[in-house]
């Protein structure tokens, strides 16, 4: 029962980032976008070729710094999904909330699925509303992609690459500037 569920969620999840393919054009920011995708392959392609070159040193910290920056890409990622409380920044929420779902992924599933990715659309829907059909196109091609590659994206470094690409482009082009300027503020 729990394949069929998470097959479904990923393959629910993961199309939104076609918002930023929406984005780009609306905004005409085509190459914007390919250099920041093209960029989180590259530095993927990278890290993979490095860690399998020191792999028989068995580097602890390097053979975890590409969970780090998933996990500080991902906090930075869904701070806008985090309520705004006096005296706790949202990313220090969210960065909490990621760690609670390391011990319980039922719980991630359920935030990524019924949280963030409609919240992302709302927030997005300024620039999608007038490309709802190329929208929904593009959506509905990913989603049966998705839902057919499943197996092949459960642990891919390419999702996690195309991921971080997501999130920095985001952060680039659609809140246009960069987050460590809403951590430590010039």
């Amino acid at each position: 029962m729990l394949y069929p569920l998470l097959r479904f969620t990923i393959s629910h999840v993961f199309p939104h980032g076609i918002t930023d393919l929406i984005h780009a054009k609306h905004t005409q920011q085509e190459k914007e976008l390919c250099l920041t995708y093209l960029g989180g392959l590259g530095v993927s392609t990278i890290y993979d070729s490095i860690s399998l070159a020191l792999l028989p040193f068995q580097l602890p910290i390097y053979n975890q710094l590409g969970a780090i920056v998933f996990f500080v890409a991902s906090a930075i990622h869904f701070r806008y999904d985090m309520p705004r409380l006096p005296l706790i920044p949202r990313w220090v929420l969210s960065s909490c909330f990621l760690a609670m779902c390391i011990q319980c992924p039922p719980l991630f599933l359920c935030f990524i699925s019924l949280v963030h990715t409609p919240h992302h659309y709302v927030r997005s829907w300024h620039f999608i509303k007038p490309y709802k059909k190329e929208t929904f196109l593009y959506w509905s091609i990913l989603f049966f992609g998705c839902y057919q590659a499943y197996p092949f994206l459960k642990h891919n470094n390419l999702v996690y690459s195309l991921i971080v690409s997501h999130i920095l482009y985001e952060e680039l082009y659609i809140h246009k500037k960069p987050s460590f300027q809403q951590f430590f503020p010039l």
